[in-house]
């Protein structure tokens, strides 16, 4: 049985990938509409920002950390454990930890055309993360089974 668990665990991390990723390509939509049309700061545009856990945590973060650190140090702050969390390869946390350093530092236009760039980015990282997904995303949970099985075999 604590090895179908423990094969649920790793397997979870596949699925909490997926969804920070789809929550991070809704982010960059979100913020390119808002830069393009309302012009709020920054500042306003992710305090007011409607989205989930996990990412919801590292805005948070990066919101408080802004009363005393430029936008570029609070977001690096708010994803430093990225990888760790997530299961987001430390290439791919790279990216998205250096997102902020762009950000916020130029005109309308080239706002938007970076987060336009990071939008194709981010969107092939998460159809490999749903690829990889449907085709690893089972294998802890039958491992686990596997093993569990045969170490109650072995007790019989």
């Amino acid at each position: 049985m604590s090895g179908i668990l423990g094969g649920f665990a790793v397997s979870e991390k596949y699925t909490v990938k997926v969804i920070f990723l789809r929550q991070f390509v809704d982010l960059i939509i979100n913020l390119k509409t808002e830069i393009r049309y309302s012009q709020k700061p920054l500042y306003e545009i992710l305090k007011s920002c409607s989205c989930g856990e996990p990412l919801r945590r590292y805005i948070n973060s990066c919101v408080s950390h802004l009363k005393e650190k430029c936008f570029e140090d609070s977001w690096k702050e708010a994803f430093a454990n990225l990888s760790k969390e997530t299961g987001i390869s430390k290439e791919k946390a790279d990216v998205i930890i250096n997102f902020g350093n762009e950000l916020g530092s130029c005109d309308t236009q080239g706002q938007i055309n970076y987060l336009e760039h990071n939008l194709n980015i981010i969107k092939t990282y998460l159809n490999e993360a749903i690829e990889n997904k449907k085709t690893k995303g089972n294998l802890p949970i039958v491992l686990g089974a596997s093993l569990s099985l045969s170490i109650a075999i072995l007790f019989i």
